[in-house]
């Protein structure tokens, strides 16, 4: 796969003021103005995957260009510029934020109209110091395991994880009525925002069922248990009177669906602006189908894309992929496309999120189908081979008379 990295252009003020940009190599093409081609290669192990760049500066003109090295391109690069005499500026990673690396540099060059340059640098690593054993005087934090994001307001360090396998969508909130631990502190919650629990005490083991009340005041099981955690805490007092724990719970017949038709290695991602909501209700309460289509190729910046809230029936005006999140502010959700300021998106792959709600009826519906056809295929293949089986003439059995008889048995002297 072949990706295209775009690193932040520098400015250079020149003596008389001017600023001159640095130009990238893929913005520079083989002309009359740049007849000149240098090649730029890193010497690297394999096992060296960050990327690279190298600036080379007219010492004429003032003029930079800028050659991208990273793994996907083998670590070489070319440009076009015009002829003169250059220096190797400088050899970089951005990502190398240890300065553990350093490169060796080319001589100065000159080159003439026609002429191709190739030019090598090669890798060198510094010694790392040796770390300090760093003695911690704080408590390792134990991980806490929820199956669903719970999130806290107040002042008290206590936790809550909420577990199990939800039998509809809640909007649990709960509420922290006496302070204290496991065995003292009681709780009350609420699994739609409007019907309140009576206030019940947290056992000793802090774990307790959730129930949804009906109607009719029967307990029915949510299939979900809140836990009460002290692991982390430091404060003897770890749950505060006052305090909420809130977890939204998303419907298990709902879904919202990606989709991705092309060879980019580049996925979408969709997210709700406020984490408290969900992005189902949000995509679903304005019957959102998004689409985006890649028209050019490229890096985040550098792509071009459409997108469509309606499935791909109307789009909006072109725009290049976002470097961040783009956000709908109005609308509630945000898209973005992780790692393509490495990875290229490619021209003519489609990108798509929708809600989806599973219908139990079809499903029915479905099943039942499956149910009549399998057993009219066994039917008509009961009945197909009984029509090959032979008739009754051909299992008939004939006793056969041979004409004589064996003479009786002696007995015994």
């Amino acid at each position: 796969m072949m990706a295209t990295l775009s690193f932040p252009a520098k400015a250079y003020a020149m003596e008389a003021g001017d600023e001159i940009e640095v130009t990238n190599s893929i913005n520079t093409v083989q002309s009359e103005t740049s007849p000149c081609q240098v090649n730029f290669k890193l010497n690297a192990e394999d096992t060296f995957s960050l990327s690279v760049y190298a600036e080379i500066e007219n010492t004429d003109t003032g003029n930079i260009y800028r050659l991208s090295l990273y793994k996907d391109n083998s670590y070489m690069d070319k440009c076009f510029l015009e002829e003169g005499t250059y220096k190797v500026l400088e050899i970089s990673s951005y990502e190398d934020s240890s300065g553990l690396y350093s490169f060796t540099y080319p001589d100065d060059f000159t080159i003439k109209a026609g002429e191709t340059l190739d030019l090598e640098t090669s890798l060198n690593t510094k010694e790392e110091p040796p770390k300090k054993e760093e003695i911690s005087l704080s408590p390792k934090k134990t991980e806490i395991s929820s199956d669903f994001k719970v999130y806290h307001e107040g002042e008290g360090e206590g936790e809550i994880a909420i577990n199990g396998t939800q039998n509809n969508k809640y909007d649990i909130s709960i509420s922290i009525e006496s302070s204290g631990v496991p065995g003292g502190l009681s709780i009350r919650y609420t699994l739609d925002g409007k019907i309140w629990s009576e206030e019940k005490k947290v056992p000793l083991h802090g774990s307790i069922p959730l129930y949804e009340k009906t109607k009719d005041g029967e307990n029915v099981e949510t299939g979900l248990t809140a836990t009460f955690i002290t692991d982390n805490a430091t404060d003897s007092v770890p749950f505060k009177q006052g305090d909420t724990y809130y977890s939204y719970v998303e419907d298990p017949k709902t879904s919202v669906i990606y989709e991705h038709t092309g060879d980019s290695g580049v996925e979408m991602e969709v997210e709700s602006i406020n984490e408290k909501e969900d992005l189902y209700e949000i995509l679903q309460k304005s019957n959102i189908d998004l689409y985006v289509k890649v028209l050019k190729k490229g890096t985040s910046g550098e792509a071009v894309i459409e997108i469509s809230l309606d499935g791909g029936k109307t789009f909006m005006e072109e725009r290049f992929a976002p470097k961040d999140a783009l956000s709908f502010k109005d609308l509630g959700f945000k898209i973005s496309f992780p790692k393509s300021d490495i990875y290229e998106l490619k021209e003519g792959d489609t990108y798509r999120s929708y809600p989806y709600k599973m219908s139990y009826t079809k499903a029915i519906v479905l099943g039942a189908s499956l149910i009549l056809i399998s057993i009219i295929s066994a039917w008509g293949l009961v009945t197909y081979m009984k029509a090959k089986l032979p008739d009754d003439s051909v299992w008939h059995i004939h006793t056969f008379d041979p004409g004589f008889h064996l003479p009786p048995d002696e007995k015994a002297g």
